[in-house]
């Protein structure tokens, strides 16, 4: 399935917001990108308003407004963008695809999460989810960096104990608490814990002071408790992302410096802050000039040390190749000379096992060019896109595949079948700007300018993620047959 899917369904699952007995966790590998579009609420129908999960993270994370639900979605929406252009970055290197995951998310995820603490923590907030984790961060015993602390799993121990511990109600508080610490205790790196863990222990803690305490006592127990439920989930969250990626002492360091020296301008934080916390109407730099750049900011400092010296002329042909099939905008001819000095620069260059699947894609461009479209679709049938390297090269292949298998199998192309391929293609081919045109019925506005509800907004083909990727590949496919076979005078596709 998609990756960044498939992230935020770990998300949403770590926020303990899938209800008992809910199977989406177990299904969703198989499900195509439009359902999860519907699951996450990209759909503006009323039919899929009840299914935006997006907002119940958005209530969990935010629920004091700091930033409005349409401003964390954007915000959703850019982390997904900045994958995407992550991912197209063609790589040259032994480590493998996963590897390649891994080494970013380690990198750019705790800048992301501790830039999202700071933008949104106040200090007159101390009930929002992001209270007990600021906290939490600014302690001594919390890992940060290279030191020599212990793990975050004791430290959250640490902290939770030293909260029950500041309550002090009768002189049998041990005992009276004991349920609780016996749940923090518990907290080990093979235990993941959920938002009711404490729930139990807590009933019987309040059940201990019953009959011990007065009323108003009672009561101040009770909140003390709940302050103590809601460091529990908080820290219990920060511990599901430890586990699948030891980053505490990451976004410690990153936060600690936040909180003592700001954002500096001129920075990565600071470019990150400029895309998803403070965009500018008219703002000079692009939108997909300002994500490419910390793309390259990121691919250079966590991948290019681990690459190969691919010589300048190849890279360049490599991009050539990119402009080709990805940039529908361009519709500058490609000469038979210009086609075949791509293939001679990327043949020169001595790793050619690296260097190779760029080759099989020229070739694959070079038979449509002379209108060989039949031994095209053949050769893209053949193509394995487990053994292809990072980058744009799946979306590539999968672009002129549809596109051929629409022309010579139309009859057999049934609904769904170009699901997995979509999903492939969307990871892959990075950002784009494209610029449909729509009737009046999708512009129409209310007096405080949200769209109004139209049958044609709600069952266009435009609502749907798999049909546009779909048009658009063809839209693709068409263009650069008209670029790289104008010159042999074809007829377009």
């Amino acid at each position: 399935m998609h990756t960044f899917a498939s992230l935020m369904y770990d998300v949403y699952r770590s926020f303990g917001l899938f209800s008992k007995g809910n199977r989406r966790a177990a299904i969703r590998g198989a499900a195509t990108f439009s359902s999860h579009q519907r699951f996450f609420g990209n759909r503006e129908d009323e039919r899929h308003q009840e299914q935006k999960h997006y907002d119940e993270i958005i209530g969990v994370l935010d629920a004091e407004q700091v930033f409005s639900t349409t401003q964390r979605r954007e915000i959703f929406y850019k982390y997904e963008q900045l994958y995407n252009a992550l991912m197209a970055r063609p790589v040259f290197t032994e480590l493998s695809r996963e590897q390649i995951k891994k080494r970013y998310a380690l990198h750019i995820i705790p800048r992301l999460i501790a830039l999202d603490i700071y933008k949104t923590y106040k200090d007159e907030n101390k009930n929002c989810f992001y209270h007990h984790i600021h906290q939490f961060l600014l302690k001594d015993y919390c890992p940060c960096w290279q030191d020599k602390k212990k793990g975050g799993l004791s430290a959250v121990q640490k902290y939770l104990k030293s909260l029950a511990r500041k309550q002090k109600f009768s002189h049998t508080d041990s005992e009276n608490l004991a349920p609780l610490f016996k749940v923090i205790e518990n907290i080990r790196p093979g235990n993941t814990q959920k938002k009711s863990t404490l729930e139990a222990s807590i009933i019987d803690c309040i059940k201990a002071y019953s009959g011990i305490v007065d009323d108003d006592t009672l009561n101040s127990v009770r909140v003390s408790l709940d302050n103590i439920k809601k460091a529990h989930y908080s820290l219990t969250v920060l511990l599901n992302v430890e586990r699948k990626l030891p980053v505490i002492n990451i976004i410690s360091r990153y936060y600690r410096n936040y909180v003592d020296n700001g954002i500096k301008p001129g920075n990565i934080s600071a470019m990150l802050c400029r895309l998803l916390y403070e965009p500018e109407p008219h703002d000079f730099i692009h939108h997909d000039t300002m994500i490419n750049s910390i793309a390259d900011y990121y691919h250079e400092r966590v991948i290019k040390p681990f690459s190969l010296n691919i010589n300048e002329e190849c890279l360049q042909s490599i991009s050539a190749l990119k402009n080709i099939i990805f940039n529908f905008n361009d519709k500058t001819i490609i000469s038979e000379v210009q086609l075949t000095d791509i293939a001679v620069k990327l043949k020169k260059e001595p790793h050619k096992q690296f260097i190779q699947p760029y080759i099989e894609l020229w070739k694959v461009i070079d038979l449509i060019s002379k209108g060989e479209t039949e031994e095209a679709f053949e050769k893209v049938k053949t193509i394995s896109l487990d053994d292809l390297p990072a980058g744009y090269l799946a979306s590539a292949f999968l672009v002129i595949h549809i596109a051929l298998r629409i022309k010579f199998e139309r009859k057999n192309v049934k609904n769904g079948v170009f699901s997995l391929s979509v999903t492939s293609i969307l990871e892959n081919q990075g950002i784009y700007t494209d610029y449909i045109p729509v009737s009046q019925a999708y512009t129409e506005t209310h007096s405080d300018d949200s769209v109004i509800k139209s049958t044609l907004l709600s069952e266009s083909i435009l609502s749907d993620a798999n049909n546009l990727t779909i048009i658009r590949s063809v839209r693709m496919y068409n263009n650069m047959v008209r670029r790289i076979s104008d010159w042999n005078d074809l007829e377009l596709e």
